[in-house]
Parts: structure tokens; C-alpha cells; sequence
């Protein structure tokens, strides 16, 4: 009766589990790994803020700013003609 010897644990490597995560062993030592989706990743967080629209809120205040700005100078100007 022949049998075969059971593997190491340093060579059982990339046990698949429902498909999203498997575990590595190597010295006794398990470290999990987990597939990260498209999402996830550091890259598309970078990406994301170029392609996000930006806040309308700030474009409208220009305009706002601008008639303060002229309505001040107008105001200094007549009160400078006052004295």
C-alpha cells in the first residue's frame, strides 16, 4: 500500500474560495488575499477627481463678487466727490 505524503504547508499555495479570496501559506504563516475590484484600486481614485463635475455653487458667486466690487468703487467714488 502505497500512499502519498501529504504536501508542506510552504507548498500549498493559492487555495481558491468562492472565486474572491484565496490563502497563502509559507512557514506556517496564513496570509489572506483578497482580489480588489476596478473600483478599488488607487488609480481610478486619482482618475475620479479629474472626471467629476465641478460645482456650479463657485460660478455663480463670480458674478456676485464682481457687481460688490463695482458697487464699491461707485460708492468710494461719489463719496470722494461729496467732500
Amino acid at each position: 500500500m502505497t500512499s502519498a505524503a501529504p504536501d508542506p504547508p510552504s507548498a500549498s499555495m493559492g487555495n481558491s474560495r468562492n472565486g474572491s479570496e484565496y490563502d497563502t501559506n509559507i512557514n506556517n504563516i496564513t496570509v489572506r488575499r483578497t482580489k480588489l475590484c476596478r473600483s478599488e484600486l488607487a488609480a481610478n481614485d486619482i482618475l475620479r477627481r479629474y472626471y467629476v463635475p465641478r460645482p456650479r455653487l463657485l460660478l455663480r458667486r463670480v458674478p456676485v463678487l464682481r457687481h460688490c466690487d463695482a458697487f464699491v468703487t461707485s460708492f468710494t467714488a461719489a463719496k470722494f466727490r461729496a467732500l
